[in-house]
């Protein structure tokens, strides 16, 4: 952030402006979350039916969304749990409607799912969900079969949205 800050402090106070507004609006998305608690690792055993460990690498992108995952301690496990908390918006640009509409345009699309947040769907690559100060995305992989997968992945995000 800081070099972000001394880049942007070079430019005219237009760009100042712009930055200041995204460091706001950043402070009312993503980082008022943390992924890790939002899905636990007792949470990702259940779902996963096996222990896991918290994955390594960041918890911070470099845009201020979160994210966590965790992975299956067994070395015969393709078993994992992700979640990311993503901004609404980048630059004042919507982020989840263009993000749906390249899902919808995939070759399986998405499913519409009722009860979470402000909006959900199924895509190929979890469950992503709107909600009023970011979005989350939850993924669970290594499960025997779709309906496993779709159900640990609904699951784990309704323990998450009541977190949030």
């Amino acid at each position: 952030m800081l070099a972000l800050a001394a880049c942007n402090s070079s430019k005219g106070s237009g760009d100042s402006n712009q930055f200041k507004t995204e460091q706001a609006s950043a402070k009312e998305g993503p980082l008022d979350y943390d992924a890790c608690a939002l899905v636990t690792k007792a949470d990702a055993e259940a779902a996963l039916g096996e222990p896991v460990e918290l994955g390594k690498g960041a918890t911070t992108t470099p845009m201020g969304a979160k994210a966590c995952g965790y992975v299956a301690t067994a070395l015969s496990s393709r078993g994992m749990v992700t979640i990311y908390v993503g901004n609404l918006t980048l630059a004042g640009n919507d982020l989840w409607e263009p993000q749906k509409k390249l899902w919808q345009g995939q070759g399986k699309g998405i499913q519409p799912v009722d009860g979470l947040g402000k909006e959900a769907y199924l895509a190929p690559n979890g469950l992503h969900i709107l909600m009023p100060k970011a979005t989350l995305h939850i993924e669970v992989m290594g499960l025997k079969d779709e309906a496993a997968t779709i159900n640990a992945e609904k699951t784990l995000a309704q323990k998450a949205v009541s977190r949030m």
